[in-house]
């Protein structure tokens, strides 16, 4: 019984928030400040060589820049049955992007976007969890 009250006054609440303060993202939402595009691009053109540090942080390569010796490396597990160093390839090459993609939001979020937080739709859903992982992280 309770889960049909529960449900009845869901639907009313959502009926509500619908009509009377829905929101909806605009451009405006993600747009970026130029210092902060600009420093985007700078942390961007950074991590460039990622891959090949990760591959080389995954294969135990001592010296990042024998690309050689990475690629042969890569080869070999590419051609290894099981693939297990395909998953540790990846569990790298993710540990490494997630930091780039760190680095960006720190630059950009909150002060380098045009629509400050809580006047930006978008990053409202994200602080609150609906949209991105800011709540479950």
């Amino acid at each position: 019984m309770c889960n049909y009250l529960l449900s009845a006054l869901g639907r009313i609440f959502t009926g509500f928030l619908k009509l009377y303060h829905g929101f909806s993202l605009g451009v405006e939402d993600i747009l970026v400040k130029p210092m902060a595009d600009k420093e985007r691009f700078k942390i961007i053109a950074e991590g460039r060589d990622c891959g090949l540090e990760a591959a080389a942080d995954a294969f135990v390569v001592k010296n990042v820049k024998d690309k050689d010796l990475v690629i042969e490396k890569y080869t070999d597990v590419h051609h290894t049955i099981g693939r297990d160093g395909l998953k540790v390839l990846d569990f790298f090459m993710k540990k490494k992007t997630d930091q780039i993609n760190n680095k960006v939001n720190v630059a950009c979020i909150p002060v380098g976007l045009h629509k400050p937080f809580p006047s930006n739709s978008l990053q409202l859903m994200v602080q609150a969890g609906a949209k991105g992982s800011t709540v479950s992280t």
